[in-house]
């Protein structure tokens, strides 16, 4: 598409640099149920606080753990799930405020494709059918003008998915579509991200351009997530795990710094005060006590910001 093609276009109506997509402070706790002697009122925090933007035209890749709030986050930006607090902002109208943009006419901008195609699919339904289902109920067609009209690659074979990568870049590029791209593959999200942030347990902890990401991480998490990517190279085999226990339980998150019970250089300020996202280089964000100069953490002054 022209970027004469891309002014013109009406379905763009904040302008070309307003942000497609604005999230802030998104938050999303669950109570407990069915846990024995369990307290009243206790909530899982799956989602704490997130905030970030999506330019137009670009890809978003959010990458953690499982459990870290990834998919509950894009649940919470279609509205499948409701918010306990936060703001969406698409194309500069909220979805919170009344004059502003309802969940139909967001949705009808925004489409999920789930990770796990099998759980998502009616088996008793033809393909035709499950394909036709989205524009007969967006667009209201009967159900023959639908299946005349057309559309992520878990469990896909290597080739097919690297097939559909390239099919998702081409629409992108051709449609000027924008993407919030969740994978477990480090590898895929490097290559289809244009930006990425990272989350763990409910929150972001680091977030930048992918090469700042990829190239010069800057949280110990963020570090231990790339370690932990499988090599072809046998000289660069993971032998030790770069991540020691599991997340902690996210009824009852570690005060401070949320990383602190699996970080190596946690100090008592990280127990004492929560980090927030700092800049330490263009468009690079992290939320480490280390990063920051004057901190208290013994490493803060020995850190250099990184200049991306």
């Amino acid at each position: 598409m022209s970027e004469a093609r891309r002014l013109l276009d009406p379905r763009d109506r904040g302008g070309p640099a307003q942000p497609l997509l604005l999230v802030r402070g998104l938050k999303k706790h669950f109570p407990t149920k069915g846990r024995f002697l369990a307290r009243r009122h206790e909530m899982v925090q799956a989602v704490d606080g997130v905030s970030f933007s999506l330019m137009k035209g670009t890809t978003l890749g959010v990458v953690g753990e499982s459990g870290c709030g990834k998919s509950t986050t894009a649940r919470l930006l279609l509205h499948l799930i409701e918010p306990d607090a936060g703001d969406i902002v698409f194309d500069g109208d909220s979805v919170s405020d009344p004059q502003g943009i309802s969940v139909r006419e967001l949705r009808l901008q925004m489409q999920m494709v789930f990770q796990d195609s099998y759980s998502s699919l009616n088996p008793r339904a033809t393909v035709s059918d499950i394909i036709a289902f989205g524009p007969k109920t967006a667009k209201k067609l009967a159900a023959q003008a639908a299946r005349e009209r057309d559309e992520a690659v878990s469990a896909l074979d290597k080739s097919v998915e690297a097939q559909i990568l390239n099919l998702l870049a081409d629409l992108r590029r051709e449609l000027n579509l924008t993407y919030l791209f969740i994978s477990h593959d480090l590898n895929v999200v490097r290559h289809v991200s244009d930006r990425v942030v990272v989350m763990y347990l409910g929150r972001i902890v680091e977030a930048g351009e992918a090469e700042a990401i990829f190239g010069r991480p800057g949280h110990p998490y963020t570090r231990a997530l790339l370690r932990a990517m499988p090599s072809m190279d046998p000289d660069y085999r993971t032998e030790v795990s770069p991540l020691t226990g599991d997340p902690p339980n996210p009824i009852n998150p570690p005060s401070g710094c949320r990383f602190r019970t699996r970080c190596a250089f946690a100090e008592a300020v990280c127990a004492q005060a929560t980090p927030i996202l700092e800049a330490i280089g263009n468009d690079h964000d992290v939320a480490c006590h280390m990063m920051v100069p004057g901190s208290s953490h013994g490493r803060a002054d020995t850190v250099a910001p990184v200049n991306d």
